[in-house]
């Protein structure tokens, strides 16, 4: 809740210094639209933050996971390089992580989804769920990791986990897309039409 209140000031007030913090909540929602032009956008806002704080784990993480979403989504690149950046960040947040779940997390997904350094990936996520086992990022990452290369069963489990931590939360369209991806391997088309049905509801609720 106080992250979206903070999502909804940051739209409301433009300063004309603005900090690397509202730099950060500003590109946060348009990560979330999942939008090729909301990526291009945040991915600038992103970089923009990074100039001022270049060892920020935090904006590296989710730099990373913004390349990794345009990747995924079959966008245009950004750069000529976007899969080895996206790499880079997630390896540089990694080092700046100190244990941070949420930068742990998006590097997962990160590294999962474009770098394709699978058991780099699995370690980093174990990492996190030891750190923090009740963070709802760490549960949906964990289910994207599994999907990868672990078990579409354990995956499905850490969707519904993360759905239970946080049912309303801003990235929940990410997670019931994973719950619905998880029915689709298993063979079963119609649950993941319904859990897709509730992907976009929740994506549209986010764009409101």
């Amino acid at each position: 809740k106080i992250q979206k209140a903070e999502i909804e000031r940051s739209r409301r007030e433009r300063p004309g210094s603005i900090a690397v913090y509202d730099l950060y909540i500003r590109a946060l929602p348009k990560v979330l639209l999942v939008s090729e032009q909301g990526n291009a956008e945040a991915y600038t806002l992103l970089t923009q933050a990074l100039e001022l704080e270049p060892d920020n784990a935090l904006l590296l993480s989710l730099a990373a996971e913004t390349l990794s979403q345009r990747g995924v989504m079959g966008w245009l690149p950004i750069g000529p390089n976007d899969r080895e950046d996206c790499t880079a960040f997630a390896l540089r947040a990694l080092q700046g992580a100190a244990g941070d779940a949420t930068v742990l997390a998006f590097c997962t997904m990160a590294l999962s989804h474009m770098a394709k350094e699978y058991d780099l990936a699995m370690a980093t996520i174990q990492s996190a769920a030891s750190t923090n086992p009740n963070n709802m990022i760490v549960a949906m990452a964990a289910g994207v990791a599994h999907i990868h290369c672990g078990s579409v069963e354990d995956a499905l489990k850490f969707f519904e986990r993360a759905l239970r931590l946080s049912p309303v939360d801003l990235h929940t369209h990410g997670i019931l897309t994973g719950i619905a991806h998880c029915h689709m391997i298993r063979g079963e088309y119609r649950e993941a039409l319904t859990w897709a049905a509730r992907s976009i509801g929740g994506k549209l609720h986010v764009q409101s």
